[in-house]
């Protein structure tokens, strides 16, 4: 489905006979991107690592009247992510939505991090979302979308997330440069950037009634973010009405960095 042309006047949301998919979609921000994107008419391949709770999320869009198949696949390796894209093409007969939103996060100083967690962070992070899109970008037509999920740690500096950080600013840089090669193919590639947002992946960090009361305090919105507060921005940035939208990256943060001295100091992140 090729995006308007220069002219057009309609605003297009409408996703109705679309492929997607989504990675880390067992929980969290990738669950709630699955689901949304099946809400808008989207057929989604959602996977992960989890067999059993990809099951209940595509449960969960078939009961809603949405179309999802799971598949568990390792996708640090290019033969996990050609069985991702090759799983799309064979049940949905195509792709248009890439959602690279697997990610990992072990909290830990620069002075504590060790090069094993480096780099089991670089590889879910980055490497994952990189081969996903070289296995995807066959495939996908005019008109189609990539759609990262970065964070705010990226371009904010937090204590205890040296690794995690360096992995998702990679992944905005990364986005930039394939936005630029491949806006001549009418692909665009953007992102997500959420702040801070209750997830599975920060559950330990929010058992510190302190660090949550800091998070909550340095929001204007006055609350942390939950995953269905990300989800509807890859819908929009997915839909015809991003037609011109390339480069992009889209904070949904409450308000988030805009008191830097406040929240430079907690251990915060997606």
């Amino acid at each position: 489905m090729t995006r308007q042309t220069a002219g057009a006047t309609s605003l297009d949301f409408d996703l109705t006979g679309r492929v997607a998919v989504v990675t880390g979609a067992s929980s969290g921000i990738g669950a709630a991107i699955a689901k949304a994107l099946a809400a808008s008419g989207t057929r989604v391949v959602a996977t992960g690592r989890n067999k059993e709770r990809l099951q209940k999320v595509s449960g969960e869009i078939a009961a809603a009247g949405g179309e999802a198949v799971s598949i568990e696949a390792e996708l640090t390796d290019a033969n996990g992510a050609d069985h991702i894209i090759n799983t799309a093409l064979n049940y949905f007969g195509g792709l248009d939505i890439l959602v690279p939103c697997a990610g990992i996060f072990i909290p830990a100083t620069f002075a504590d991090t060790t090069l094993e967690e480096l780099d089991k962070q670089i590889d879910i992070n980055l490497r994952s979302a990189f081969l996903l899109s070289k296995a995807a970008l066959p495939c996908l037509k005019p008109g189609s979308s990539i759609i990262f999920v970065t964070s705010t740690t990226a371009r904010t500096g937090f204590a205890n997330t040296a690794a995690y950080a360096a992995s998702k600013g990679a992944l905005d840089a990364l986005m930039r440069v394939m936005a630029v090669e491949l806006a001549s193919r009418d692909i665009s590639v953007n992102a997500v950037s959420p702040g801070w947002t209750a997830t599975p992946m920060n559950e330990r960090l929010r058992a510190d009634a302190a660090v949550v009361d800091a998070a909550i305090a340095s929001t204007p919105a006055g609350r942390l973010a939950i995953p269905e507060d990300i989800a509807p921005a890859v819908v929009f940035l997915a839909s015809p009405a991003a037609r011109f939208v390339q480069g992009l990256i889209l904070t949904v943060e409450g308000g988030y960095p805009s008191l830097p001295d406040v929240i430079r100091r907690s251990e915060a992140v997606a």
